[in-house]
């Protein structure tokens, strides 16, 4: 599977990456998911209480019915209550029983992970190509490039959702320092540092096999399913400086991406009756 993701337009459209410093808020909804998560994890109810109700949350958290709704639904995926009639909502887990779910509304969403997600690079070095790259990697034999290898933490601090690899043209080296610390991704901090801007990115997500050699640091055995993506970055002139190839064991992580038919403004309505 292919998505491909372009940026050439001065204006941001709908759907399309903000630009630094327009970094867009967590929903409200998600918030207030996060928050009952943590208060179910401190142990503020036992398995099988009943949770306060739509209209309780509505006033503590001063939302409407709908955004607490889509807040319990949230909590409902991922296996932690039941919602009964006339009964209530009911607390069934005190840990998801379901892989964490990265929903994205349009293919740029592809590009990035949630912000409680943070990548610790743990190797850097030059890189010659010599044999075989895993997965969709196509960088041609005997290339040169600087290698990035690390780990993709979980948002609920279990065992690591991803192992990244990352290629870089060589004179792009020392990217890696400015990572520590700071969320924004490898080639926005490549774009200040060197001013190659990203005109168009390719990304595929296919299904594979951990490799052996990062087998123990994602906690599975080698040759478990996996979800693989690799994503290749292309500046103005169509020159690849930047391919990420990332490993995510299978259960651990998902892609949610929903796609919306809007009616036009213009669009008359046709009378049925």
């Amino acid at each position: 599977m292919s998505v491909k993701a372009s940026s050439k337009r001065p204006t941001r459209e709908p759907g399309r990456p903000r630009r630094r410093g327009q970094r867009a808020p967590m929903p409200r909804y998600r918030q207030i998911a996060d928050e009952l998560i943590g208060e179910i994890r401190a142990g503020r109810w036992k398995i099988g209480d009943i949770l306060p109700g739509d209209m309780e949350l509505t006033r503590r958290f001063s939302v409407g019915r709908h955004t607490v709704r889509a807040a319990l639904q949230q909590l409902e995926r991922l296996g932690l209550i039941s919602r009964r009639p006339r009964l209530g909502t009911v607390l069934q887990a005190t840990e998801p029983t379901e892989a964490y779910t990265h929903s994205v509304q349009s293919s740029a969403g592809l590009l990035q992970y949630p912000p409680n997600t943070p990548l610790k690079i743990t190797e850097s070095g030059p890189l010659q190509v010599k044999g075989q790259l895993p997965g969709a990697l196509k960088l041609p034999k005997g290339s040169r490039w600087h290698h990035l290898g690390g780990l993709r933490a979980s948002p609920d601090g279990g065992p690591p959702l991803c192992r990244v690899d990352v290629y870089l043209l060589p004179e792009l080296a020392g990217v890696e320092k400015r990572l520590r610390g700071d969320s924004r991704k490898i080639f926005e901090h490549i774009e200040q540092m060197f001013g190659r801007r990203v005109a168009r990115v390719t990304i595929n997500l296919e299904a594979a096999t951990i490799a052996p050699a990062v087998a123990d640091s994602l906690k599975v055995a080698a040759g478990s399913p996996a979800l693989a993506i690799t994503r290749s970055f292309y500046d103005d002139d169509g020159i690849l400086f930047e391919v990420s190839y990332s490993q995510h064991p299978a259960g651990r992580f998902s892609y949610e991406l929903e796609l919306a038919r809007h009616w036009l403004a213009n669009t008359p309505v046709r009378d049925e009756g």
